[in-house]
């Protein structure tokens, strides 16, 4: 969890989102939560959650966000002009699909940028208008790993800036980590932290961290 908190912290800082600015977070499992908190501690004003699943939608209301809208039942592009009419200032793609991607530059505002976090396949291509990039003055970031990072990372958990504990579905001892690698993963769950049982030197509260 702490290496994948430590990227997140450094595509927040390629973002370069400022104060009052509109944020898109295209995917709303366990990065895009964690992102969505912390372009929230950047000083964003409006912040907008792009969900299929619904218990992930529902979750990132209550992480901050101002808009949570299923991209499979509605015009994504419209929601998002009914709070952002100008669009928004900083996308941060993090499915990695390439209609996520030609999505983000449909929905940036002028002089945006459109942050690639997800881990599209290598071999995918995106189709999008060069002339919208160039009219727009859009910048497309890309952000792969976490160099120097995982210092700020770290005091950033301890001071409480992002919650955690609602991105962790459970916590199992190692033992159990082969049955939990075999059933996989469960439709819309967050994630599933290994670590030492109970009575192994630990209580319940200090085995649940």
């Amino acid at each position: 969890m702490l290496a994948l908190f430590a990227c997140c912290v450094h595509g927040i800082d390629l973002a370069g989102i400022r104060p009052g600015n509109t944020v898109a977070v295209l995917g709303g499992g366990t990065i895009g939560l964690i992102l969505l908190q912390l372009a929230r501690r950047s000083g964003a004003a409006t912040l907008i959650v792009s969900e299929p699943v619904r218990k992930k939608r529902e979750l990132a209301l209550k992480l901050g966000a101002t808009l949570a809208v299923d991209p499979l039942s509605a015009d994504l592009e419209e929601q998002v002009r009914t709070v952002a009419p100008a669009g928004a200032h900083v996308v941060i793609e993090a499915v990695g699909r390439p209609e996520t991607i030609e999505m983000a530059v449909r929905i940036a505002a002028k002089g945006g940028c459109i942050l690639l976090f997800g881990v599209a396949p290598e071999d995918a291509h995106v189709s999008m208008s060069p002339f919208a990039i160039y009219r727009k003055e859009l910048r497309i970031q890309g952000s792969y790993v976490n160099p120097f990072t995982f210092s700020r990372a770290i005091a950033l958990l301890a001071g409480g800036a992002v919650e955690v504990e609602p991105l962790v579905e459970q916590v199992v001892p190692l033992e159990d980590l082969p049955s939990v690698l075999a059933s996989g993963p469960s439709a819309g769950g967050a994630k599933t932290l290994v670590g030492l049982a109970p009575g192994r030197g630990q209580s319940e509260e200090e085995a649940s961290r």
